[in-house]
């Protein structure tokens, strides 16, 4: 759809209670998708429990997106890293941007930031 088209559907959905959608770009060029979900099945959710079972305070934790439903994913994290291709409004948020994903830019990422512990 257009990106007009999916700006209205998730004005829409913000009215739904316990609702919570994201207009992204679609793997069609030009398009976009609308993901629509419960407000306790997002990333964010998920991480918040594994964060409480496994005792890790979430400043210890990067997270890596490339798309705006990884916006409220990056509250959570002590660092924020964007894809080289990702939404504008995520690389906005993150403090790092790593290469795109056809430049293995997770992998430099982790190299970065995981393996030479760079975080602390």
């Amino acid at each position: 759809m257009s990106k007009d088209e999916a700006r209205e559907i998730v004005e829409i959905v913000k009215e739904t209670s316990g609702l919570v959608a994201h207009a992204m770009g679609s793997w069609t060029i030009g398009k976009y998708d609308v993901h629509i979900t419960h407000e306790l099945a997002t990333k964010k959710h998920a991480l918040q429990a594994l964060l409480s079972c496994l005792n890790v305070n979430h400043k210890n934790v990067m997270v890596v997106g490339d798309g705006g439903n990884d916006l409220p994913l990056f509250e959570l994290a002590g660092l924020k890293v964007a894809m080289g291709n990702a939404a504008e409004e995520l690389k906005k948020a993150a403090d790092w941007i790593a290469p795109t994903v056809d430049e293995d830019g997770l992998a430099v990422a982790i190299e970065k930031y995981i393996l030479h512990d760079t975080m602390s």
